[in-house]
């Protein structure tokens, strides 16, 4: 196993010990109640910005930002320290929740 799967994993481990699983799923589920949404979370890895993503669907820069503020508040999301911590990311990849997700229209909404 390389080095990189292992601190990926290492990771996730972590992760689940500091949240239960089935309520961040059901949070989750109620929270991204649109594909837009799902895309717009699935999509958010701490490198993409607001814009970045809302070019990706039919929400607004500014619906992305309120999104990611309510996402972070509920847990369900990182802040990064890139840009000054005005990225966030993702939690756990909806993919890896059993959650399903729309097709991004560009070149497919991110596997992992």
């Amino acid at each position: 196993m390389s080095r990189d799967k292992t601190i990926e994993l290492l990771e996730e481990i972590l992760l689940w010990t500091k949240y239960d699983y089935t309520e961040t799923k059901q949070t989750l589920i109620e929270q991204l109640d649109t594909d837009d949404k799902k895309i717009a979370y699935q999509l958010s890895d701490g490198e993409k910005s607001t814009h970045d993503i809302a070019k990706l669907i039919t929400a607004s820069q500014k619906s992305v930002s309120r999104w990611w503020q309510k996402w972070f508040e509920l847990e369900l999301m990182e802040q990064t320290e890139k840009y000054g911590g005005g990225r966030y990311k993702r939690l756990i990849s909806l993919i890896k929740m059993g959650i399903p997700i729309p097709e991004n229209p560009e070149e497919g909404v991110e596997s992992g």
